[in-house]
């Protein structure tokens, strides 16, 4: 990935690129690739490889018994489908300005804080 998105771009690369919180530049390069699958093998065969895949990764020993092993996209997964459920959770400030500057042009809506976090 570091040569794809930095070496072949012209990018940063390795410990050449900058933390966010830097003022310079990030430098960050990016690369995309599509691949059809079924030109290599089915996909039935190559999403049943992945579940192997990910079980074999879920089962790998942890750092300690706490530590959750995730793979790629898993923690998103999760969270889209708890939002699903239970709604994006929006500052309530940040709820108060949108209905403020809506009120502003015109678009009135109520808003409804269910629950406060900290």
């Amino acid at each position: 990935v570091d040569v794809l998105c930095g070496v072949l771009t012209g990018a940063n690369y390795g410990k050449n690129v900058k933390h966010t919180t830097e003022k310079a530049s990030a430098n960050v390069g990016h690369f995309m690739i599509a691949i059809d699958i079924d030109k290599i093998t089915p996909i039935n065969t190559f999403l049943d490889r992945i579940e192997e895949y990910k079980s074999y990764v879920k089962n790998l020993t942890r750092i300690s018994e706490n530590t959750e092993v995730w793979v790629p996209g898993e923690k998103a997964w999760l969270t889209m489908e708890t939002r699903k459920r239970r709604g994006i959770p929006i500052h309530k400030n940040i709820l108060m300005e949108i209905q403020e500057e809506g009120e502003k042009v015109g678009v009135k809506f109520s808003v409804k804080i269910v629950r406060e976090t900290v």
